[in-house]
């Protein structure tokens, strides 16, 4: 390679050299052109020289005051003016200076060694941005990269190779060229779809367009169809696989498609009391349904099948159809009937029309005929089986047909009291009767059968006639009966009359009132050994004195064997020193038997030991008392002994019915053996046997220190009870009080053990002490319980005689 180079180097030296030869021998300019052309030189860069040039050249225009002229025998390398474009490889270039002088000119040669362009090279590489692969290139520096072969990528269209990342500016590869290492981004151009609704029938969906490949896209909203239920969108025609819009990407133009679900309902009948009717179960919506078959009711024709309760529309089972569930009602139409009324000869009766399958009919007014009585309707002609208004129920037309019995009439007898007359049945109208049997009347003498209970006029059996059903009073005449023994009718005569021993009969005519007389008695008085009715009359207004040492103080001072019954005593006051009672003093020789008694707003007043009582002071003897009431009365004693019946009992005292309210009995004699009784104050005697049946003491109060309920003190005989209440208060000044069913009772041989039998009290202020009590079962603490279911259930004695009558506001039973 050198020596070739230096045998190119050496033929331009040669040629220089004849030239230069050749000149030498020309005149004048010779040595002036000789001197600039050795003086001529190229100016070269810093680093350069003739054989190493690698930046422009400087070639002066004169030298030495001459003209000089550049000629390159390569202008691509160096032009005439020493402009220098670097080859790819080194390369020698002539470069000839002509120097002109005159018309004589030298030309001088030089030969350079342009240097090649060094080989510089830049790397090239692809940015494909998730596409395919392109490999990198390596440019030398200047030059222009290849266009490599597009990249591809998924859902993208390739657009082109970039300068920078953000893809603003195109690599030209004709033009553009490598002066560094370089990047080139690929740009893309996403690939988009359309995605298209088929709805099937339903409301439309409008496409969905420029859908990035490899997107998901967002369910529209749903579309609608009459009748059916919108079920997703599908990716097939036959709605096999379902698009799921969260993960499902848009790859290709596609179509999705719509699934329908028809919508079902069901259809229910309610037939109003008719027979059932099955339900229609999945009725697809929009579409008619089949009319079931017609329910049943009885009495009632079916009239169809209705929208609403209130049967307004009829359902068209040919025209509407079902969009939701839905309930039919059934529509009835009543079966009606006319009935008709055949009175056969009697008054007209109006037939009924309308009457309503299988109800009953009110019966109508009943038709009249003259003498005779309607008999009812009946169902056949023959009137074998009556109409029953209350049940009989109508099913057809019907006929029904009046019965006629002749007219008959029944004659009552209304005796008022007397005996019985049966009644005379079947009496034909117009018919006369036959005189009955003439009844009886205690008291009274018949005075026959009047028409009217005024008995104004007479019914005469001969000639009266029967023309309806009648009622004939029994008219009386009261007989006059006087009653055995001798009348009493004024004060001296009552007087007189306990004044005088006798054993006779004796009745009360008429009240007595002892206003203004004046009554005394003295000494024990003589025994009354006879009987007194009262005649349902009232003594009243009755004071007696009996002040002086011994006296017995009652109406009857003493009794022997009396009977005194039906008698009321109003407000008789007796005061004595001795043994005192407001009817009786003292019963002696034997016994007084008291019937229908009854003393009110009376008192008994006395001194003695031997009793006070409001009956009876000192009962010696046997003492029967029948329907006794005492009211508001007083029995008093400063000594012992002191009660409501008997103050001192020394033989037996039988009740019966004895009834006692709101009185008091007081005895101011505090010694233990002093007796306050609500029934007796003291019994002195083992023969004192004590029978109390029915006995009610009612808001009463007994004073003193030994205080029975029933017995004060309880010293000798028996007492047994039954069906007893006594609401009692004792009052005691001291604390030392013996209260009780019984104050004090001598335990020992002289008496027994009472027997109560449904006995009870209620108690107020008692001081227990060593009394007698009853079971504390049978002391009520107070009277809110006491009604009358409390009487029936514990005194059915009481509540079971016809003797005792409820009271509703005091809730006691009363004597009536």
């Amino acid at each position: 390679m050198k020596k070739s180079f230096i045998k190119f180097l050496m033929v331009p030296i040669v040629f220089l050299m004849v030239i230069f030869i050749t000149a030498c021998g020309e005149t004048d300019y010779t040595e002036a052109l000789n001197d600039a052309k050795n003086d001529l030189t190229i100016q070269y860069a810093s680093t350069d020289s003739i054989l190493h040039v690698t930046s422009n050249l400087t070639l002066p225009s004169k030298i030495n005051d001459l003209d000089v002229t550049w000629t390159s025998g390569n202008t691509s390398v160096i032009t005439n003016a020493g402009v220098v474009t670097r080859p790819a490889s080194d390369t020698p270039v002539l470069l000839t200076a002509t120097i002109s002088a005159g018309d004589v000119s030298v030309t001088k040669v030089f030969t350079l060694i342009v240097k090649a362009v060094p080989v510089v090279t830049y790397s090239v590489t692809f940015n494909v941005d998730g596409g395919s692969a392109v490999s990198s290139q390596t440019v030398v520096s200047g030059a222009k990269a290849t266009l490599p072969t597009a990249p591809t990528k998924a859902g993208f269209t390739f657009v082109g190779w970039y300068k920078e990342a953000a893809l603003t500016t195109a690599w030209v590869f004709a033009t553009d060229t490598v002066s560094a290492n370089t990047t080139l981004y690929a740009k893309w151009e996403a690939v988009l779809y359309t995605v298209t609704f088929e709805t099937g029938g339903g409301s439309a969906v409008a496409a969905l367009t420029n859908v990035a490949s490899g997107a998901t896209i967002t369910a529209p909203t749903a579309p609608t169809k009459d009748h059916y239920t919108f079920d997703g969108w599908y990716k097939e025609a036959e709605l096999t696989n379902s698009f799921v819009f969260a993960t499902d990407t848009v790859n290709a133009n596609i179509t999705l498609y719509a699934k329908w679900t028809p919508i079902h309902f069901t259809v229910t009948f309610e037939s109003n009391g008719g027979s059932a009717v099955a339900a229609l179960t999945n009725v697809m919506s929009g579409t008619a349904i089949t009319a079931p078959t017609a329910p049943t009711k009885e009495h009632y024709t079916f009239d169809g099948w209705y929208k609403e309760v209130g049967l307004t529309t009829p359902w068209n089972f040919t025209t509407d159809t079902v969009t939701s569930n839905s309930t039919l009602y059934a529509k009835w139409t009543a079966v009606t009937f006319t009935v008709s009324f055949e009175s056969n000869g009697g008054s007209a009766v109006a037939s009924m029309p309308s009457v309503m399958s299988g109800t009953t009919i009110a019966a109508p007014t009943a038709p009249t005929r003259e003498n005779y009585t309607f008999d009812g309707w009946y169902k056949e002609v023959g009137l074998t089986t009556p109409w029953n208004f209350t049940t009989d129920t109508v099913t057809s037309n019907t006929t029904l047909y009046a019965k006629w019995m002749a007219v008959t009439y029944t004659v009552t007898f209304d005796s008022d009291g007397g005996t019985a007359i049966d009644p005379l049945t079947n009496v034909m109208h117009g018919a006369t009767i036959a005189l009955p049997t003439e009844p009886t009347k205690d008291g009274y003498t018949f005075e026959g059968w009047y028409k009217e209970v005024e008995f104004t006029n007479l019914w005469v059996f001969e000639t009266d006639v029967v023309t309806s059903n009648t009622t004939l009073f029994a008219k009386w005449e009261v007989e006059v009966v006087v009653p055995a023994g001798t009348a009493i009718s004024t004060a001296q005569e009552f007087h007189d009359m306990t004044k005088g021993g006798s054993a006779d009969e004796f009745y009360l005519a008429n009240d007595i009132d002892f206003t203004g007389f004046t009554w005394t008695v003295t000494g024990t008085g003589t025994a009354f050994r006879g009987i007194l009715n009262g005649n349902g009359m009232t003594i009243s207004n009755i004071t007696i004195d009996g002040s002086g040492t011994g006296v017995y103080g009652g109406i009857f001072q003493r009794t022997n064997g009396a009977v005194i019954h039906d008698l009321t005593i109003d407000n008789a006051h007796v005061d004595a020193v001795g043994r005192v009672g407001v009817l009786i003093g003292r019963i002696e020789t034997a016994e007084t038997v008291i019937t229908n008694v009854v003393i009110k707003n009376s008192s008994a007043a006395g001194t003695a030991g031997e009793g006070v009582g409001v009956v009876v002071g000192n009962a010696s003897l046997p003492l029967t008392i029948t329907n006794l009431q005492i009211i508001s009365s007083t029995a008093f004693n400063t000594n012992k002994n002191v009660a409501f019946i008997a103050g001192r009992a020394d033989h037996a005292v039988t009740l019966t019915d004895v009834y006692v309210f709101g009185s008091t009995a007081e005895s101011t004699n505090f010694s233990t053996d002093a007796g306050v009784g609500g029934v007796i104050g003291y019994t002195n005697a083992a023969t004192a046997a004590l029978t109390f049946t029915r006995v009610v003491i009612e808001d009463s109060t007994l004073k003193g220190r030994s205080s029975g309920t029933l017995v004060g003190y309880f010293r000798f005989g028996s007492l047994t009870a039954t069906d007893v209440f006594t609401d009692v208060e004792f009052v005691l000044a001291t604390s030392d009080g013996q209260h009780g069913v019984i104050g004090r009772r001598n335990v020992d041989a002289n008496t027994t053990d009472p027997i109560f039998t449904n006995v009870f009290a209620h108690y107020v202020g008692q001081q227990a002490g060593v009394a007698v009590q009853l079971d504390p079962a049978n002391v009520l603490a107070d009277l809110s319980g006491l009604d009358q279911a409390w009487w029936t259930a514990n005194l059915g004695g009481i509540t079971g005689s016809a003797v005792w009558v409820f009271n509703a506001t005091s809730k006691f039973y009363q004597i009536a």
